[in-house]
């Protein structure tokens, strides 16, 4: 049985490649636009989010035990990102956790400067059955630019799973990808 988790629309007579991550079953189709990040990409990313975060809110983050398992750009401005993590704690813990991890996201932005206009949203998403916490972010700078962040999380198989959407051009980037589930659940 295949579970689709999200799907945005994708041009059909693009040449595409498909990435499959055995771990939890899951799958990205990456049209030929998009960059697919090497580790050495995908550490300087994460050393830099985790920096500015760790800055902003005191927190400390520890990265040692996730596994990136694909980061993908168009431009600058227009990425995804999705990891697992063990995470050997039930479902209520994994709640409060990332109950926390959402309002320091927020709290991480408002040190950026107090022109930003940050706009968030929780639900939940249900796809095939199967719930999925969704956490939106919309950033408005003094300039109004726009960014917009979309995060998926999932207690799923043993592992915090996530996939992170960052985009400034909807067009680019939410328009031009599937993401499935291949395995069953």
């Amino acid at each position: 049985m295949s579970i689709l988790i999200y799907i945005i629309g994708c041009n059909n007579e693009e040449r595409k490649t498909r990435y499959y991550f055995p771990q939890i079953g899951w799958a990205l189709d990456v049209p030929e636009m998009f960059e697919v990040l090497d580790s050495t990409e995908m550490e300087t990313l994460n050393n830099e989010g985790k920096s500015s975060f760790e800055k902003s809110t005191g927190n400390t983050l520890d990265f040692s035990s996730t596994k990136n398992l694909i980061s993908i750009k168009k431009g600058e401005l227009n990425y995804l990102r999705a990891g697992i993590t063990p995470y050997p704690h039930d479902y209520k813990e994994w709640l409060e956790s990332y109950a926390n991890v959402k309002s320091d996201l927020v709290r991480s932005f408002q040190t950026i400067t107090s022109e930003l206009k940050i706009d968030s949203s929780s639900s939940i998403e249900v796809h095939d059955g199967i719930e999925f916490d969704k956490f939106d972010l919309k950033l408005t700078f003094s300039d109004n630019r726009i960014m917009n962040i979309i995060l998926y999380s999932k207690l799923f198989k043993g592992y915090d799973f996530g996939v992170a959407i960052f985009y400034a051009d909807e067009n680019i980037l939410v328009r031009n990808l599937k993401i499935y589930f291949l395995e069953a659940v």
